[in-house]
């Protein structure tokens, strides 16, 4: 088998929201997807495509977007996460 015919999915909270850790899974996932591989982004909601081009300049193309029910802790209006 081909290795770039891999599907490759990360799991994430969100990439809505300005941060570093936000700004690595997007990266990974633009890599991803340069190099190929069939990218899947998995979260408890869409990208919101108009907030990240907004917060980071650029936006990335998956091949397929799986929402899942809340499993992280959510964030407040501040983009904070709430303690649970």
């Amino acid at each position: 088998m081909d290795m770039n015919t891999l599907a490759i999915g990360l799991l994430t909270a969100s990439v809505n929201i300005p941060g570093g850790a936000e700004f690595v899974s997007l990266s990974m996932l633009e890599a991803l997807k340069e190099h190929g591989f069939k990218v899947l982004y998995l979260s408890n909601e869409n990208m919101d495509h108009s907030k990240i081009r907004k917060y980071y300049g650029t936006t990335v193309s998956v091949d397929e977007e799986i929402i899942l029910p809340d499993f992280f802790t959510p964030y407040d209006m501040y983009g904070f996460m709430c303690a649970s």
